[in-house]
């Protein structure tokens, strides 16, 4: 019943979609996958991210 986040990561230099569905109990994990995302290594990446509630 918790509502999840979905990461959308998108590169320009390479055709590279992530999705990354994590739980609000798992937020630890999220900001884990965050800090990789916004290291330098990714650091020409777009980031979008998307709150979907149950129904």
């Amino acid at each position: 019943h918790a509502s999840k986040l979905i990461i959308k990561l998108s590169s320009r230099y390479r055709s590279l979609n992530v999705f990354i569905t994590i739980e609000k109990k798992h937020i630890k994990s999220f900001n884990s996958a965050l800090s990789i995302i916004q290291s330098p290594y990714f650091r020409r990446a777009y980031l979008t991210t998307k709150l979907e509630y149950p129904q």
